[in-house]
């Protein structure tokens, strides 16, 4: 049986987070005599004192929830083995294959009988969610959020007798999150369930075709493709179709041959279609753009960068492989290019910001006008990169210095590539990187924590070490008697819920024969 948890998203009478085992049945037998108030106001002070936890229900019995517990059930994370049904066609030997009515039926009919649940997490054990699985969850009438973890049957093309009978009843869906890593092809079956979760049978042929009023945030992560001698078509025409658009992610990477894509085609007069944009992410974009001046001013988070990170280009086997493999490679922008996008952005507001770079003359100028641009920010986050030919680049302190000014700043990750870090996949870790951590990054850290807003609560640095990229973290010490110093935290991702890395690395060099 899956995890059950019961969350508060919205009354805040609601249950919080609730577990039940089937192990203590006097605690159950007590709880079970509390009346609704009773027990909503001891969830209330349990949660308070941090006593409530989300734990798993594991039923030994078929669909064994607790009955008197169902009309408090809003959020289930289902984690499965979904088996595979028997079509038309055969295409599976081993397990055997099932009817749908054995399994799916009945988990439809039990979800059903949750009068609350809005929410479902859907993963398979395996990795793999079928098409079936997802049509069994999403007939609970009130299913407002649907989450898929892991990859759709990218193997099985369903018989068109079978697809015809498994059109969803999405018109309850608000939200549909189907996370990627940006690096598998998009497959038959992913484009026909998307088809019919939007409702719209040419979704794999025109996206800028499509009506999206109620959109709030869409992200595309992925492949840009070539376009076979067509025009490509320009992304703004597709926002024009998402008038409440909030948070938009456009997070693709570059194929060889292929320049930068602008946004905004170059002389266009219109308005921005979004005017409620608060968040926007973007890789490679072009510093020539339009787009960029005509942004709203009710942005508060800007990242552009580089996808994948450019730093999975630098070295020569990660570079061979993404160019053999994928065929990609990494238009890095130089800091002239960056300053010349930042002067265009409506920065005033904006309090989150992420900069990826490749140093060039202007690096220092490029430092100083984000503090001098962006006075509310809260949390920066710059992948500074060495020009090839060993140039001299913006020191630690000068960039300190730079960002001195932020009186709002609590939290800055920088992935500054020092002259002297090891090679991550150095083979003498003790004589290669404990020096370069406890010299070079705590030295760093000192100089940014000495010469920064005292709002600062975290300082990242980042660390190739194999094929991770964790974060050291440090926290600025002030405790008025001596200088400000910055102390390693190993548990800030804990307590400030921070990423433990960035984007780890795909292969190890091969060994030498």
């Amino acid at each position: 049986m899956p995890a059950l948890a019961i969350q508060r998203l919205s009354n805040p009478t609601d249950v919080r987070r609730v577990a039940v085992t089937q192990k203590s049945p006097n605690l159950s037998d007590k709880l079970s005599r509390l009346d609704d108030d009773s027990l909503l106001e001891l969830f209330e002070n349990v949660h308070t004192y941090g006593g409530l936890h989300s734990l798993s229900l594991t039923c030994n019995a078929r669909y064994s929830i607790p009955e008197t517990i169902w009309p408090y059930v809003r959020f289930l994370f289902l984690q499965c083995n979904f088996p595979c049904i028997k079509y038309e066609l055969d295409y599976y030997f081993s397990p055997p294959p099932v009817e749908y009515d054995v399994v799916y039926a009945p988990l439809t009919a039990f979800l059903c009988r949750l009068p609350n649940l809005h929410t479902i997490a859907l993963s398979n054990a395996t990795g793999v969610v079928l098409w079936e699985a997802i049509n069994a969850v999403v007939q609970v009438p009130r299913l407002r959020n649907l989450r898929i973890s892991g990859f759709l049957d990218s193997y099985r093309v369903l018989p068109p007798k079978t697809e015809q009978s498994l059109r969803l009843p999405v018109h309850s869906l608000a939200t549909v999150d189907y996370p990627s890593s940006g690096y598998q092809k998009v497959s038959p079956t992913e484009i026909k369930l998307f088809s019919v979760l939007l409702q719209q049978a040419t979704f794999q042929q025109s996206l800028e075709a499509l009506s999206f009023p109620r959109l709030r945030e869409l992200s595309l992560i992925g492949r840009r493709q070539h376009s076979n001698g067509q025009q490509d078509i320009p992304y703004i025409s597709v926002l024009a179709n998402m008038p409440r658009l909030q948070k938009l992610a456009l997070t693709f990477s570059q194929p060889i041959g292929l320049p930068r894509q602008q946004i905004w085609p170059p002389d266009m007069a219109a308005e921005f279609p979004c005017p409620d944009l608060e968040d926007l992410s973007v890789s490679y974009p072009h510093p020539e753009d339009d787009f960029y001046a005509h942004l709203p001013p009710t942005l508060r988070r800007l990242t552009l960068r580089c996808w994948p990170r450019h730093y999975l280009h630098l070295l020569e086997h990660d570079r061979t492989y993404l160019t053999a493999e994928y065929g990609w490679y990494s238009p890095v922008l130089s800091s002239s290019e960056m300053l010349h996008i930042l002067r265009r952005c409506p920065s005033h507001n904006i309090q989150h910001l992420e900069v990826e770079f490749e140093e060039d003359h202007s690096g220092r100028d490029l430092f100083f006008y984000i503090s001098e641009a962006f006075p509310q920010l809260q949390y920066v986050v710059i992948h500074r990169y060495r020009p090839v030919g060993g140039v001299d680049v913006t020191s630690v302190a000068t960039l300190a210095q730079a960002l001195a000014p932020l009186r709002y700043l609590r939290i800055l990750v920088c992935n500054l590539d020092f002259e002297d870090a090891p090679d991550p996949f150095s083979t003498n870790y003790n004589a290669d990187f404990p020096p370069f951590i406890n010299k070079t990054l705590q030295d760093a850290a000192g100089v940014l924590a000495r010469s920064l807003s005292p709002s600062v609560e975290i300082i990242g640095l980042l660390l190739r070490q194999d094929i991770l990229t964790p974060y050291m973290y440090f926290r600025p010490v002030r405790d008025g008697r001596s200088e400000v110093r910055a102390r390693h935290d190993k548990h800030v991702y804990k307590t400030y819920g921070m990423p433990l890395g960035d984007m780890n690395g795909l292969r190890r060099p091969e060994s030498p024969t």
